[in-house]
């Protein structure tokens, strides 16, 4: 399958997985769906045939709290990785959510273990789109690229879907093809 990443270049890469959420979660984009982390079933499957020692929704030992429940753990390989969606109906009020969300998770699990390779997988949702609405996700790809250049987190791959069939990567560097190689 050819897609285009945000510059409009063609790249050859397969997004499918991300049918799935359109599938589940519906045009509405249902909340209930999407708490249930069902849309994202298709991603762990894909990402566990590129290494099938991961462990979905792992409880791994943090610093501040007993545990933290990431997507897919890959004990092997001290690598965990997760995984969200944000939708154009909650990105104005949820950006700064999300970042600190992100930003306490990880600094949590490296206090613990410093050894730990973190991953970060962010979905943009957005069925429609306005200036606010691409500002807010500018404001997270800038955010999520800063944890990256300071060590927090080792890789992060931003993807874009708007439709079955339609999406996109966001970064030239933060390919979602680098990001699995990171567990490789």
């Amino acid at each position: 399958m050819f897609d285009r990443n945000h510059d409009g270049m063609s790249v050859q890469m397969n997004l499918n997985f991300l049918d799935e959420y359109w599938n589940i979660v519906g045009s509405e984009q249902g909340t209930q769906a999407i708490r249930q982390n069902k849309h994202f079933e298709p991603l762990t499957k894909l990402l566990l045939e590129t290494n099938n020692s991961g462990i979905p929704e792992d409880k791994i030992p943090v610093k501040y709290r007993p545990w933290k429940k990431w997507d897919l753990h890959f004990p092997s390989l001290v690598t965990a990785l997760e995984y969200k969606s944000i939708t154009s109906k909650s990105i104005e009020k949820c950006k700064y959510l999300r970042v600190e969300e992100a930003l306490g998770s990880a600094i949590d699990l490296k206090k613990q273990n410093s050894n730990y390779r973190l991953g970060f997988l962010l979905v943009f949702a957005f069925p429609f789109e306005n200036d606010r609405i691409i500002n807010a996700r500018d404001y997270m790809l800038d955010a999520f690229n800063n944890m990256v250049d300071d060590g927090i987190y080792d890789f992060f791959c931003p993807l874009q879907t708007s439709s079955i069939g339609n999406h996109c990567e966001l970064s030239k560097t933060n390919t979602f093809q680098k990001f699995l190689s990171e567990i490789k």
